[in-house]
């Protein structure tokens, strides 16, 4: 019984080494969907691990692969997936990817990003200060409202609108 047992105790290893594998070759398809692919597998397994591999698609020039890299790290506890995403509020240069970040970290709940988008506020230039303003107000709470708050005495009418 127990021969059995580590038989497939090493069966299961190698399957798992396989799917590594395979998933590793799938982050470097030149195919899109393919990458994007890997991504959402690697974000249903939600191990911290994932995220050194994710964090490359999130410069993916396919705006997909971007979104499914985002949506995966979301969840899963790590500080260099939560920089990366924050990084991504002010820098992405596509407007939807900046707003589905904003949805996926909201829905993570953690209450220490409004307060870390804040004080990104405070160094932010013009465009990049716009952009945290409107994640902020994804975010919500009471520390988003209290740095919107304080943007509404910008001299600036473009931060005041936003």
């Amino acid at each position: 019984m127990r021969w059995v047992l580590i038989v497939l105790l090493f069966a299961l290893t190698q399957v798992r080494a396989e799917d590594e594998k395979s998933v590793a070759k799938m982050l470097r398809s030149s195919d899109p969907a393919v990458r994007e692919q890997a991504a959402e597998r690697l974000g249903k397994e939600g191990k911290r691990a994932s995220v050194k591999s994710l964090l490359p698609l999130l410069k993916d020039p396919d705006w997909g692969v971007r979104l499914a890299a985002t949506k995966a790290i979301a969840p899963i506890s790590s500080s260099a997936g939560r920089k990366a995403m924050i990084d991504q509020l002010h820098t992405g240069e596509i407007a939807v990817i900046r707003l589905r970040t904003a949805q996926y970290l909201k829905a993570t709940e953690d209450r220490m990003l409004p307060p870390e988008v804040a004080r990104r506020l405070k160094s932010a230039k013009d465009e990049r200060r716009i952009r945290l303003i409107e994640a902020l107000g994804i975010l919500g709470g009471p520390s988003a409202e209290s740095a919107l708050a304080d943007q509404m005495k910008s001299s600036k009418v473009e931060v005041r609108m936003a």
